[in-house]
């Protein structure tokens, strides 16, 4: 027994729609906007100082060899 489809399947021949194009543009601006963002997180993460150390403690090590 053998089946055969009863029609081809039917491919949309207007794949590049105008609000299809759209939604693809306004996700890629989206994305590009987020990931601006993430990086300007990291950039600023890296940048934060440490809290100063208070005293003398630990500044002058005395080592003999």
């Amino acid at each position: 027994m053998s089946l055969a489809p009863l029609s081809s399947p039917s491919v949309p021949s207007n794949v590049g729609s105008s609000s299809e194009l759209r939604a693809a543009t306004l996700a890629k601006d989206q994305q590009k906007m987020e990931g601006a963002a993430a990086i300007a997180l990291l950039e600023t993460a890296g940048q934060t100082a440490g809290p100063k150390p208070i005293g003398s403690a630990g500044h002058h090590i005395n080592v003999s060899v």
